[in-house]
């Protein structure tokens, strides 16, 4: 098992450096804030498995469904999996915008690629590690946006996709919306 985390200094605190490479962690520092897609593209890069599984680093899904997304990708034969947000009952209120626009991102999303992920920015994903490694260098966003852009490239590809529904916490619920954006 690999396991490689990309400090980005971004918002969430992480232990850093020396206690995690003692463990076998393989820690990516960037020297300033690039954003979720380049960190996400670096820890590809530099990932070596056959798979590769990446989340964000607050996790925001109940563990179950952590466990039950790894058994469906062990299941299943496909080379792109992302999970579909369903809220959990225990994540709270919604900043009403945030809903509001998620909403119509995966309307329109839909429209344009139809139906096979209706979720492409949910932050759970497993993908085989040599199709991420071939495609990384054509991914161009820096933002959470590259989320979207991956699922765009393997749909428009036709890449086995599949979608698996995941209990969500909405955990930027509880901050405003400045410190969620």
């Amino acid at each position: 098992l690999e396991v490689i985390i990309v400090d980005d200094l971004g918002s969430h605190e992480l232990v850093r450096g020396e206690r995690l490479a003692q463990q076998g962690v393989m820690v990516l520092s960037h020297d300033r804030n690039q954003g979720k897609g380049r960190s996400l593209r670096d820890g590809i890069v530099a990932s070596s498995g056959e798979s590769i599984i990446v989340v964000d680093c607050d996790l925001p899904y109940e563990d179950c469904c952590v466990s039950h997304f790894v058994d469906q990708w062990l299941r299943l034969e496909c080379v792109l999996l992302v999970t579909a947000r369903k809220r959990s009952a225990e994540s709270g209120s919604v900043v009403w915008s945030r809903e509001l626009a998620s909403r119509v991102f995966r309307a329109l999303w839909v429209l344009l690629f139809g139906s096979a992920v209706t979720d492409p920015q949910s932050c759970l994903k497993a993908m085989r590690g040599s199709w991420a490694r071939m495609v990384v260098s054509s991914l161009t966003s820096d933002s959470w946006s590259l989320d979207a852009e991956l699922v765009a490239l393997a749909l428009s590809e036709d890449v086995t996709t599949a979608e698996v529904q995941c209990n969500w916490l909405d955990v930027r619920a509880r901050l405003s919306m400045s410190e969620s954006v």
